[in-house]
């Protein structure tokens, strides 16, 4: 199969791009039917990358010259990235315990930090009362990256087609998009969804029927991504899993930090958040893809103390 096949091309939809997009699918080193594909080695390291192109573009196009973002990190980060390219005022909305390298990354690339004492959830209803003086470009809020999205699951289909595929989340964006992805080209992977253990709203959604739920008090983890009271892309979620025959997993903090030492030894290096697929898919058999969301060198610190 090549990429003409499944409709890959050159043309993002993008006018504003840094060459996100066309990342790596790594054969895993232990098991012939895993593979994971490396998000983290997007522009700024994550996944975002591709929504926030489009995004950017789009800004552009309508002479839009400021954007906010609330993010637990990578969003905020992939946006200081691209508007600083463009030429744009960006404002990332986060908590304060954000990581401390991605935060002085923000600043470093001209952003404006605006840091709040609160949970991720409480900044994005917050932000979306605001009178703003520009875009609110949030995950959620705007869907844009839902389109951005759909392109992971073309290319993965240019090399393999999946039993499953697994996608941590907070929002559950990321995975909503990579199933339209694949019903658009005629397939459909179980959509396996990852969030931790008493933060996990999407399956609480799932077991109750219902479009969106609440969980309360999420705690912390090192999985800053996808600790998660409610998720706010929660219903197109909840849907790709059960049109896929999917499942939402819980893990604990001990098979993240299990996880994450795995895939390490492997020669990946994830962030925390992205560890969260390497304990979900030893629990699968037939050919799985794992969506290693981001790279770990953002977060050095956390890999040299547990690795």
């Amino acid at each position: 199969m090549t990429n003409t096949d499944v409709g890959i091309t050159d043309d993002e939809g993008s006018t504003m791009t840094l060459g996100e997009g066309r990342t790596p699918l790594i054969p895993s080193t232990h098991d012939e039917n895993l593979y994971y594909k490396h998000e983290g080695l997007n522009p700024s390291g994550s996944f975002k990358d591709r929504g926030t192109a489009l995004t950017v573009s789009k800004a552009l196009e309508e002479g839009i010259e400021k954007l906010h973002v609330c993010s637990s990190g990578n969003a905020a980060l992939s946006l200081a990235v691209y508007t600083r390219r463009a030429g744009l005022e960006c404002v990332c909305h986060v908590p304060e315990q954000t990581s401390e390298s991605k935060k002085q990354l923000m600043e470093a690339l001209g952003a404006t930090l605006v840091e709040y004492d609160g949970v991720y959830e409480d900044i994005f209803h917050e932000l979306r009362e605001k009178d703003l003086d520009g875009w609110n470009v949030t995950p959620g809020v705007s869907n844009t990256s839902l389109e951005a999205y759909e392109r992971i699951a073309a290319e993965i289909l240019a090399q393999v087609v999946p039993e499953q595929v697994i996608v941590p989340c907070g929002n559950g964006t990321n995975l909503a998009g990579i199933w339209r992805g694949f019903e658009k080209h005629g397939e459909s992977p179980a959509m396996v969804g990852v969030q931790m253990k008493g933060a996990a709203p999407i399956k609480k959604a799932l077991e109750e029927e219902k479009s969106h739920a609440v969980v309360e008090d999420p705690g912390e983890s090192l999985a800053e991504g996808i600790i998660a009271s409610e998720s706010f892309n929660c219903a197109e979620a909840t849907d790709a899993i059960t049109a896929s025959d999917g499942r939402l997993e819980v893990i604990t903090e001990t098979e993240l930090e299990a996880g994450l030492r795995e895939l390490v030894r492997e020669g990946i290096l994830p962030e925390p958040t992205s560890a969260a697929v390497k304990p979900v898919a030893d629990r699968y058999d037939g050919v799985t893809v794992a969506v290693v969301t981001g790279s770990g060198l953002k977060n050095y610190t956390e890999l040299r103390e547990l690795c």
